[in-house]
């Protein structure tokens, strides 16, 4: 996919690494969730939208994907395909408005 989209050619990757978050001790199995009072909408606005990253330029962001960064299907896997779907539309999008 990469190199239909680039200008430069893309190698292939050294290596990959599947992780099982049920046994990552950090994640502990766990899954996004809001408190008790919270309003979910409010995490979803920030966690959908983008974050610029310090030192890196203007143009420079940051994307979140996944189940916990969108309304429709908060906690379910059709809400992290979509939101998914989402930060690659946004990607291609800046991409052809780059150019590239």
């Amino acid at each position: 996919m990469l190199d239909k989209i680039s200008t430069q050619p893309i190698r292939e990757p050294i290596n990959t690494i599947v992780t099982d978050w049920t046994q990552n001790p950090f994640a502990r199995g766990s899954y996004a969730a809001v408190h008790v009072g919270d309003d979910p909408s409010d995490a979803i606005i920030h966690l959908s939208g983008e974050f610029e990253t310090c030192g890196m330029g203007s143009g420079s962001s940051i994307r979140f994907a996944g189940e916990h960064t969108i309304d429709d299907g908060a906690g379910c896997v059709h809400g992290a395909y979509n939101s998914g779907e989402r930060a690659a539309d946004w990607i291609l999008h800046h991409l052809k408005s780059a150019g590239l």
